[in-house]
């Protein structure tokens, strides 16, 4: 079953989107660490860079974009996420 993300609470960036960009797996490790959020969404762009949500159990929620050649730089954040089930028959 396909999902659709349902993104709430867009406010000011959290502590986190403050930090340049970093490596990808240095990324995801600081926010495991520092947040409790773990890799739950990915995409790819037209323009070849990989688009990624951690989320937590919290709640709160990171999306990263990810160059071709590895950095990884927070670009939103912010709590509360709801999973909404995509209906039935919906191409999106």
């Amino acid at each position: 079953m396909r999902w659709v993300i349902l993104l709430a609470a867009l406010s000011a960036p959290a502590p986190v989107l403050a930090q340049a960009c970093l490596p990808r797996d240095d990324l995801a490790e600081t926010l495991e660490r520092g947040y409790d959020e773990r890799l739950r969404m990915q995409a790819l762009t037209a323009g070849g860079r990989l688009v990624e949500m951690y989320l937590a159990p919290s709640g709160s929620w990171t999306i990263v974009l990810v160059t071709p050649g590895g950095m990884a730089c927070p670009v939103l954040s912010g709590q509360g996420v709801e999973m909404v089930a995509q209906p039935e028959g919906d191409p999106a």
